[in-house]
């Protein structure tokens, strides 16, 4: 992408075979680096074209992730608890904690900033915090929430992000909030991305989601056509048009006891059933619904 338009280009080959990437971390328009899905290989974009790069090194397994302080520092994480360190055109290899065919050990994201703060994530639900001297100090973190990508909004605000949650980490201090939304999403995320304030995540079956970081440190998801926070934290069964460009959604609130299990949406954002029918409770399940107007509601 040039700024204006997207072009093809040829894939990176080696020995024949042409690889997949996976994830890529761009520096400039002409110094980006790329992860295929498999093998122990780097594939370096020069701007012109891809190119393969072998670390020097018996790498073993698989890699995950890439990200760059600059040109001259680029780490690259993988299986066997691998972290990869290229500076001065040469590969180091600063961490690996295995060997062997089988891996327990998954290194599965790595973020870098411009200021040589490193830190990277695993399966384990560890967060890893690079040194001055090149080691790597492992910071135990709530089992709560896996880890497939890492953004940092500063080197004291790491967002690691899992499947259905956010975890909020100061790699210092070792202090975590966890923000799940398990009752108020559809599919999972597989990958995500930050920019100044917002967090952007993607998965399978098109679900893309925006989360805005608040300034009280939490993480609410808001819905990406129209950016507002919905709150939807309970299980929907169904919807039914609620007047003119509104929808009532209902569902079931087992999971989240406290929230309503009916609400309003509309293009301002959604909003709880208030007051609720005489009788139900908010730790319950709306069943069917029917509306012959906003103000003429059956529930059951």
């Amino acid at each position: 992408y040039n700024g204006a338009a997207w072009s093809d280009r040829a894939a990176p080959t080696y020995g024949g075979w042409t690889y997949p990437l996976a994830k890529v971390h761009a520096i400039a328009p002409d110094d980006a680096w790329a992860i295929p899905l498999a093998g122990t290989v780097a594939a370096h974009w020069n701007g012109a074209a891809w190119s393969l790069a072998v670390p020097d090194y018996g790498a073993e397994g698989r890699f995950y992730d890439v990200s760059a302080a600059d040109a001259n520092h680029v780490f690259i994480v993988g299986s066997h608890g691998q972290i990869l360190h290229r500076t001065g055109g040469a590969w180091t290899l600063e961490r690996k904690t295995e060997s062997g065919p089988v891996s327990a050990d998954l290194i599965q994201c790595v973020w870098a900033d411009a200021g040589l703060n490193v830190v990277a994530a695993n399966n384990a639900y560890d967060l890893l915090r690079r040194e001055a001297n090149g080691s790597w100090t492992v910071i135990k973190l709530m089992a709560t929430l896996n880890n497939h990508s890492i953004w940092g909004r500063a080197a004291a605000e790491i967002y690691l992000i899992g499947t259905r949650g956010v975890r909020r980490v100061n790699p210092t201090t070792g202090a975590e909030s966890v923000y799940t939304y398990d009752g108020a999403m559809r599919g999972t995320w597989e990958s995500a991305h930050g920019a100044g304030d917002r967090l952007f995540a993607v998965g399978a079956h098109g679900v893309v989601h925006e989360l805005a970081l608040e300034g009280d440190g939490s993480v609410k998801l808001a819905t990406l056509a129209v950016g507002k926070d919905l709150n939807l934290y309970f299980r929907m069964l169904g919807a039914v048009a609620h007047g003119d460009g509104s929808l009532l959604l209902f569902g079931d609130s087992y999971l989240n006891p406290g929230v309503v299990p009916v609400h309003i949406v509309d293009e301002a954002g959604a909003y709880p059933m208030d007051p609720l029918p005489l009788g139900m409770l908010t730790n319950s399940k709306a069943r069917a619904v029917f509306a012959r107007s906003p103000d003429d509601l059956y529930l059951s």
